[in-house]
């Protein structure tokens, strides 16, 4: 978790809100699903296999939509490298802790986890000291609060019910959401790539929403 939060932010830095959360988060359920095949023993099914695939095409064509097929900006291909460095490292934090979900309770595992993961995160704080007085320090604590450790403890009580690779393909929202608010607060072009891309990752929740309605919400091998 330590190390997807360094690669995270820094992809952010060097490609955009948008693209950065786009492919750290939906590369991670490709490598979910491969993981937990093998880790878990999760089977891919049908209907998760289509749900996948249509979500990663989706968020291929968001992250291809903002610069077309003109040559990216400097330092973006790094970028890319360090959001699929994420996409690893939050993948691996999912199985390990699908693994350990109906053996820990969620709130141990979650703040056991970025307990580890803020102290392996110190020394970042003597490299780049956080600047901008009182506003940004209540903006990081927000950021440790709210979207960090409460989402993190919902997201591990939820991992105690649902297969990973499902899991996985839930969170293909999130780059949809922030690609939205990159458009509405920091004027990002989606294009008509993008805007293809938004479409087909709606259509993989569409089609993941079915597949665990069919299956049962509690069955690891739906789907």
């Amino acid at each position: 978790m330590g190390a997807y939060q360094a690669c995270y932010f820094w992809a952010v830095a060097k490609t955009s809100v948008a693209v950065g959360s786009l492919i750290a988060i939906c590369s991670a359920p490709l490598m979910m699903t491969l993981l937990a095949a093998l880790w878990l023993g999760e089977r891919i099914g049908a209907v998760t296999g289509t749900a996948l695939g249509v979500g990663i095409v989706g968020a291929a064509l968001l992250t291809a939509g903002p610069h077309g097929l003109g040559a990216p900006p400097p330092g973006f291909l790094s970028g890319v490298g360090l959001a699929l460095g994420a996409g690893l490292s939050y993948a691996v934090y999912a199985v390990t802790v699908k693994d350990l979900a109906g053996r820990l309770p969620p709130l141990a595992i979650a703040s056991g986890t970025f307990t580890v993961a803020a102290v392996s995160l110190l020394p970042a704080l003597v490299v780049e000291r956080p600047t901008g007085g009182p506003v940004a320090w209540a903006w990081l604590a927000y950021l440790g609060l709210v979207p960090t450790a409460l989402a993190y403890g919902l997201y591990t009580v939820g991992l105690r019910t649902t297969p990973v690779t499902v899991s996985g393909i839930l969170t293909l929202v999130e780059p949809l959401t922030a690609t939205t608010l990159g458009v509405l607060v920091f004027g990002d072009r989606l294009g008509p790539a993008g805007t293809l891309g938004a479409f087909h990752l709606v259509t993989a929740l569409a089609v993941l929403a079915v597949g665990a309605g069919a299956a049962g919400p509690t069955d690891p091998a739906g789907g």
